[in-house]
């Protein structure tokens, strides 16, 4: 399996590469996310068996970009808790983006 595939299991779960950069930052870093039981779990890279952080979803909200700068915008979603910005997220593709969009806003309310 290649890096920058996306898994979905049959517990509804979600798997794959993204860059994130946190809050208002504009610098992006490539990292392995697992989206299970409202929770979204980041590793350096796949093959770590231990996630390096964990991030219960719930209470937060995912929004598309309110402007798109260029091309290199696209495909970016961020999540948000209580209006801030917390993280934003880019995806390789629009498929995956919005596969990664629709498993995280499931995966924040009850």
């Amino acid at each position: 399996m290649s890096i920058t595939q996306v898994t979905v299991t049959e517990e509804g779960s979600i798997s794959g590469a993204l860059q994130r950069s946190k809050k208002t930052k504009r610098n992006w870093k490539k990292l392995w996310f697992l989206l299970r039981d409202k929770v979204l779990y980041t590793y350096r890279v796949q093959e770590e068996k231990v996630a390096s952080e964990s991030l219960p979803l719930l209470g937060f909200t995912v929004k598309l970009p309110e402007k798109q700068w260029g091309e290199e915008e696209a495909n970016v979603f961020q999540l948000y808790h209580k209006n801030t910005l917390y993280y934003s997220f880019r995806a390789e593709d629009t498929y995956t983006a919005e596969r990664w969009v629709n498993a995280m806003e499931e995966a924040t309310v009850l």
